[in-house]
């Protein structure tokens, strides 16, 4: 296994560049001027699966062996990395085999099968699922893509960060990160701070089952009851075990911060009607988090919206209500 660095992530963005779409740095003058800052949004919701969760599957899929993954992959999943798994080994002419817990959303189990994965459903939650995904391993023998604790998905996830350092925008004071295993924030965070030590990398979660950010409160891994949240690609805990994104996110983040139900509904109500974008829940943390004033601003702040894989339904109730 590769450490978690910068030129890790360095190689990652050229081994994945021909599979993934470098998203663009967007200006949002409506947005900006009703949250009161200097915004700047990271669309990863272009991504072909909806989500930033391409870049780490797709990397830790091209760094294996070709027997690797000929034998097929698996993984656990909260929403969007099963469906870039998925994804991924389709590209690559592997199997994938995804495991769901009861608590993700239909319209994230049809995503998985859409992109060519093999879904299971088994468990009350996400820690359940990986159980039954980590028997798949042992006894199939198939290889396991970890959704965030990894080091090849953490520094696919991080070659976010080296996107936005490539467009030299002058006085971004933060980055505000959504936050789940952390992947991808242990990976922006690894990125960014390599090159503009003083830009702030800040974790956002929803408040309902925020393992990392109880985690890092705690100063070691906790587990935490996984809750129906409408951020549910934030669900599920980081692992008592964790070997790679505490440390990092640790070491490395500036703060994590929770964002309540509500705020969260709102921010989505905000970017859409203020911009036309349509995100998921866990996409919207970083403007909820700008909406509670929960962090002082003095410069640019730029939020990286992960993903738009929130059922139809759901997304029109939200802006209905």
């Amino acid at each position: 296994m590769p450490e978690i660095t910068c030129a890790e992530i360095e190689k990652a963005h050229e081994r994945i560049g021909k599979y993934i779409k470098k998203t663009p740095i967007l200006t949002p003058s409506t947005l900006s001027k009703k949250l009161g800052i200097d915004l700047l949004l990271k669309p990863e919701f272009l991504q072909e699966t909806g989500s930033f969760k391409i870049r780490g599957a797709m990397n830790a899929m091209l760094s294996m062996s070709g027997k690797e993954r000929n034998q097929g992959v698996t993984t656990a999943s909260s929403g969007n990395h099963g469906p870039a798994l998925a994804c991924a080994a389709r590209k690559l002419g592997a199997e994938a085999t995804i495991c769901l817990s009861k608590l993700v959303p239909e319209n994230k189990i049809e995503n998985v099968v859409k992109n060519g994965g093999k879904v299971q459903i088994i468990g009350k939650d996400y820690d359940e699922s990986l159980e039954h995904c980590l028997d798949l391993v042992e006894n199939k023998n198939i290889k396991l893509v970890h959704p965030f604790d990894d080091p090849h998905v953490v520094c696919g996830a991080g070659t976010v960060g080296l996107e936005i350092l490539d467009e030299n925008i002058d006085d971004i004071d933060c980055i505000l990160v959504p936050v789940s295993g952390g992947g991808l924030l242990a990976g922006i965070a690894t990125a960014v701070k390599s090159y503009k030590s003083k830009i702030r990398v800040i974790g956002v979660s929803m408040e309902r089952g925020a393992s990392m950010f109880e985690s890092i409160k705690a100063k070691k891994p906790v587990n935490v009851k996984e809750q129906e949240t409408i951020a549910d690609a934030l669900g599920g805990n980081i692992g008592l075990h964790n070997q790679w994104t505490f440390e990092t996110i640790q070491k490395l983040a500036d703060d994590i911060i929770t964002v309540n139900e509500n705020l969260i509904k709102s921010a989505l109500r905000l970017i859409h009607s203020s911009e036309g974008l349509e995100v998921e829940g866990a996409g919207a943390v970083g403007v909820a988090a700008i909406m509670a004033s929960k962090l002082p601003v003095k410069g640019k702040t730029l939020c990286v919206l992960s993903g738009k894989n929130i059922a139809r339904e759901t997304f029109l109730k939200i802006l209905n209500n």
